[in-house]
């Protein structure tokens, strides 16, 4: 069997799993029962070649209705996957959540190899998970696991299909498979979802931001897919930076003054900033430091952090802790920025829409 097969195999065990929505004193034994229940699924999955993983896009019309259901399944075993590493976190053991944050790096790259935009959408969703919880125990982490983590994103990225490639097959996918000309339109009551923090009324404004953010030129939606992919590279390479300055500090016994000493005794080159190929902006102070990207803007906003939303539509700055910023917490428009989540939710759809009707007729 294909290892991506295997794959698929494997998230289907998690089918009618119920995932904890969070690990605490007061659920950790519910939560130590569940990991216990999951755990070969997790073991199998570790199992799998997943460097080898490719997805087999068919250019025709009915494939993305048959691998929508696959995506769904990687999704839930990502979600899976970074229950583990919280499970773990809480119990103490720091070298497994690590592990699982590598599982999930190489969960990405697996599910965005060979794929469309949404499978390249869902990858960058699963990265995100595994980042995030590997941030929040970077100070945790001892000089050999993080060792081994800086290896693991030095080969996540390298094993990183580029977004271009992916662009390119998918404008192929939608010229031979006709998605282009589907001509399908999805009534606003189709949009709506009842279990939104949004209430109805909300979500019907912003359906119309997105008619409207509907009939932008396709460069444009293209360039949003790509800041997702840059910021997505982005929180890695932080990551990595992030982790080579702790242990030039346990080193040392001070932080560096510039990120270049960290070459190459730590890291065998920095990683650049992917939104302006320069340095990442990095400042310390006796007892911390700081480390962030510009974002897209390309403006250093004097390390004025914000959640990516805030972060896209400019005058904000991206660093690790990313994932704890609200948009409530930033003085930005909201409309704009819910509108680019939405929209990427609403191609999707729009693109499932039409391809299950080509299936039906």
């Amino acid at each position: 069997m294909f290892p991506y097969r295997e794959l698929i195999e494997s998230s289907s065990r998690l089918a009618d799993v119920e995932l904890l929505v969070e690990v605490n004193q007061h659920c950790i034994a519910d939560a130590n029962v569940l990991l216990e229940r999951i755990d070969p699924v997790l073991e199998a999955t570790r199992e799998i070649a997943l460097q080898e993983c490719e997805v087999p896009v068919e250019f025709k019309p009915d494939f993305f209705s048959h691998h929508s259901d696959d995506v769904l399944k990687l999704n839930k075993l990502s979600s899976a996957v970074r229950f583990a590493s919280d499970v773990a976190a809480f119990n103490g053991d720091f070298d497994k959540a690590a592990l699982y944050g590598i599982v999930h790096l190489d969960l990405a790259n697996a599910t965005r190899r060979g794929g469309l935009i949404v499978d390249h959408l869902v990858a960058v969703a699963i990265s995100d998970r595994g980042v995030n919880a590997l941030r929040s125990l970077r100070n945790r982490f001892d000089e050999g696991v993080r060792g081994n983590l800086l290896a693991a994103l030095s080969r996540h990225e390298r094993e990183r299909e580029a977004h271009s490639e992916i662009v390119a097959r998918d404008a192929k996918w939608e010229a031979e498979s006709g998605c282009e000309d589907d001509g399908n339109e999805l009534s606003e009551d189709d949009l709506f979802d009842p279990d939104s923090e949004l209430s109805i009324e909300q979500q019907r404004d912003l359906v119309q931001f997105i008619k409207a953010f509907g009939n932008r030129p396709e460069a444009e939606m293209q360039a949003i897919y790509a800041d997702l992919d840059r910021r997505a590279l982005a929180m890695t390479r932080l990551l990595s930076v992030d982790l080579a300055i702790r242990s030039w500090k346990d080193r040392t016994g001070h932080y560096p003054h510039s990120i270049r000493e960290l070459e190459p005794d730590i890291l065998s080159s920095v990683p650049r900033d992917p939104f302006t190929d320069g340095d990442f902006i990095y400042r310390r102070s006796e007892d911390s430091f700081e480390l962030y990207s510009t974002g897209p803007d390309k403006t250093d906003s004097g390390g004025q952090f914000g959640c990516w939303l805030a972060v896209a539509s400019g005058g904000y700055d991206l660093c690790l802790d990313a994932f704890d910023c609200c948009l409530d917490c930033c003085a930005v428009e909201s409309g704009p920025g819910l509108i680019r989540r939405l929209w990427s939710r609403l191609w999707s759809w729009r693109r499932l829409d039409f391809v299950n009707n080509a299936a039906e007729q």
